[in-house]
């Protein structure tokens, strides 16, 4: 959900090549200009993965530039940016310097900046640090400058995702809904195929959240769309994981093997083995929900030991974790003290599947020890809770958001048949225009070579007449001599 951060952040990252090459030359050509610090941003936004170091060199140097140009927008955007490769590298403290120079600049310079600079990379940072309430205050304020700014709607876009993303991680999925679907269509409206289909795949997230597996599937398979299109490989391969995913809730395994093998056999083209790890593991839960044990616990081994290979840590923890609770073990089940410890955590986070799951897992307990009261109450809250996640109310809102983007899909569509439609009579327009135009010169040209051909045949008649006449002269001429002699 992280893709479109730097959208509103800095527009000019879509408008200009960001191939990297082509950036390191023209930087040649752009010393100590207003286009160097654009491009050296750029180059340094391009290495931010590879060559955080790399990274770093270029964006202080466009900040340096920038500030000696006085080019304020750049340099915030570039404080904002240092601020944001400081989060990921985890320099807390250089992540604070830049996001307060960010904030003091913009503040400074009002006029000569773009406030969403450092609403962006603020939102971004707090959702890094988990405190949702201020990303979701900060990300609201970038919305609302973006809008009365009149940004253009990818930009907007973007911001809308980031805020659907953090409404993701709390939990509160219609809320997140709601606005992936704005920003869907925004996405669709500004002609962005990239943000149309991240957005199908957060979709596509949610709903599995939500347990509504088939609509899981329909926007994993419209993202999956664009990506063969582009031949995005590993965005295919995962793609095909989240749908194998969708299946696996279903439980339809089959199919879901068949989709997560799908993406194996392009990882070992693309040979990522982060990714493998992740596509071994699938598959040993695929085959564990089959109950197929021997076959899960040989991939959930393969998983493991190619994970301790690449020394990722965070999921070799998940896999363990996961396959120690399908081994069998006496101490695995919660108790009922720690089911309701568990309920209390669940709700202080407003964590509405969790608290569902256990309110469902304490009537199964109660029942179990016979205490059908107890029993009866959590069955009472489980249902409530079930309602209020996935009731008429809340599925009809849901459809609601789907109908009115399908509906503003078809208008754009009818709009821009109207504009084919306008551009085709034009084009017709201009077609017979340029025919008579044609015709007109062909005639013309026609008409003067006639002209000029009846002149020539008339100076030609003319000329044959005079001949004549003079032939007729010489002969009177040579009669009257004959004439003249004979009567001498």
């Amino acid at each position: 959900m992280l893709l479109f951060v730097i959208l509103s952040q800095f527009n000019v990252v879509g408008q200009v090549s960001s191939n990297l090459d082509s950036l390191l030359a023209v930087s040649k050509t752009q010393a100590n200009s207003p286009e160097q610090v654009k491009t050296s941003f750029l180059i340094g936004y391009n290495y931010r993965k590879s060559s955080p170091e790399k990274a770093a060199y270029y964006y202080h140097y466009s900040q340096n530039l920038g500030n000696k140009l006085k080019q304020y927008k750049y340099v915030a955007s570039t404080y904002a940016q240092l601020a944001l490769l400081h989060n990921t590298l985890g320099n807390a403290d250089s992540t604070e310097h830049y996001l307060e120079k960010t904030k003091s600049l913009v503040e400074k310079y009002p006029e000569e900046t773009d406030p969403s600079s450092y609403y962006q990379a603020a939102g971004l940072i707090y959702k890094y640090r988990n405190d949702y309430e201020k990303a979701i205050e900060l990300t609201k304020k970038n919305i609302e400058y973006l809008e009365s700014s009149n940004a253009d709607k990818i930009t907007i876009a973007g911001a809308y995702h980031n805020l659907s993303s953090i409404y993701w991680l709390l939990k509160k999925l219609t809320t997140a809904i709601e606005y992936e679907y704005k920003a869907l269509e925004l996405f669709s409206a500004g002609g962005s195929e990239t943000g149309v289909a991240y957005a199908n795949t957060s979709l596509g997230n949610i709903y599995h959240d939500l347990g509504q597996e088939r609509e899981s599937i329909k926007h994993h398979t419209l993202s999956l769309e664009f990506k063969k299109k582009t031949n995005d490989m590993r965005g295919m391969a995962n793609s095909y994981l989240n749908i194998s995913t969708a299946y696996l809730g279903l439980m339809n395994y089959n199919k879901a093997l068949e989709y997560v093998n799908k993406s194996i056999a392009i990882n070992k083209e693309l040979n990522i083995q982060p990714e493998q790890v992740k596509y071994l593991f699938q598959t040993a839960i695929i085959y564990q929900e089959k109950k197929d044990t021997l076959t899960a616990l040989n991939f959930y081994e393969q998983a493991l030991t190619l994970g301790e290979k690449i020394k990722n840590t965070s999921l070799i923890s998940e896999i363990e974790k996961r396959r120690n609770e399908f081994l069998p073990n006496p101490q695995k089940n919660k108790t009922i003290p720690g089911l309701l410890a568990n309920l209390k955590e669940y709700k202080e986070k407003e964590d509405s599947l969790q608290i569902s799951n256990s309110l469902k897992e304490l009537t199964s307990q109660y029942y179990a020890k016979q205490n059908y009261k107890e029993a009866f109450a959590y069955q009472q809250k489980y249902y409530e809770m079930e309602k209020s996640m996935f009731g008429p109310e809340v599925l009809n809102r849901m459809k609601q958001l789907e109908n009115k983007y399908n509906l503003s899909q078809k208008e754009n569509t009818i709009v821009l048949l109207k504009k084919e439609k306008e551009i085709n009579g034009i084009k017709l327009e201009r077609q017979r225009t340029a025919i008579f135009t044609a015709i007109g010169i062909i005639v013309l040209i026609l008409l003067i070579a006639y002209l000029l051909f009846n002149r020539h045949r008339i100076l030609q008649e003319n000329r044959r007449i005079l001949e004549v006449e003079k032939v007729r002269t010489e002969i009177a001429r040579d009669l009257h001599d004959d004439v003249g002699s004979t009567m001498m």
